[in-house]
């Protein structure tokens, strides 16, 4: 009898070992509000977790409610990189409520993270006065200029979401080199002390 108490004790032991070390969730998740060319949403962003060694993928839900939610997006984990990006469109200004999860491949999920974005009422005559941006030549073969008054930041962020690369504006233009990443869509995610904008380009 006391044997039959011990084992079950130790796998008791063992079970809770277990649900407190496996599943750990995304780090730093924020969202803010963009406005890219008639287009609004929130700019999602969250860090890996550097323990995070069997993670398959991150799933992203939205409210409007805070109740019920539904997915919007679906990020596929890449062991080499860190820190992930997403912008999510939606039709109106207002608050949005999201929620993170971090799917394993054992199929565990970690608790779900949430967040509030609140998407401003932008209008292209007040983006244009505030924070001039332009990228050219667009679609281009690989080298882009970005042009915006009071420049600080530039994100690279590719189709899937996944931030490739941060580069530091030293002034307000900046020439970047994207053949080195390939053909394809990518997200320039320009923030100056404005705000940040997002600007698609074109590899061809």
């Amino acid at each position: 009898m006391k044997t039959q108490v011990l084992t079950l004790l130790l796998a008791l032991v063992s079970l809770m070992s277990f649900g407190q070390t496996v599943c750990p969730g995304p780090e730093n998740f924020a969202g803010v509000s963009y406005y890219d060319e008639g287009e609004i949403g929130a700019t999602l962003s969250w860090d890996r977790a550097t323990y995070e060694f069997t993670l398959d993928r991150f799933e992203i839900y939205r409210s409007l409610d805070g109740i019920n939610y539904e997915m919007v997006h679906r990020i596929v984990n890449t062991p080499s990189i860190t820190h992930y990006q997403c912008n999510d469109q939606v039709k109106a200004p207002g608050d949005y409520y999201y929620r993170i999860i971090a799917y394993y491949q054992n199929d565990c999920a970690s608790d779900d993270i949430e967040i509030t974005v609140t998407v401003l009422n932008y209008t292209a005559v007040e983006e244009q006065v505030a924070n001039p941006t332009a990228i050219y030549p667009n679609p281009t073969t690989g080298k882009v200029v970005v042009a915006s008054e009071d420049m600080q930041q530039i994100d690279i962020v590719n189709s899937l979401g996944q931030t490739l690369r941060k580069i530091q504006a030293e002034s307000d233009y900046v020439t970047l080199d994207l053949s080195v990443y390939g053909k394809g869509m990518y997200m320039l995610m320009i923030q100056t002390d404005n705000g940040i904008t997002a600007k698609k380009v074109i590899v061809e």
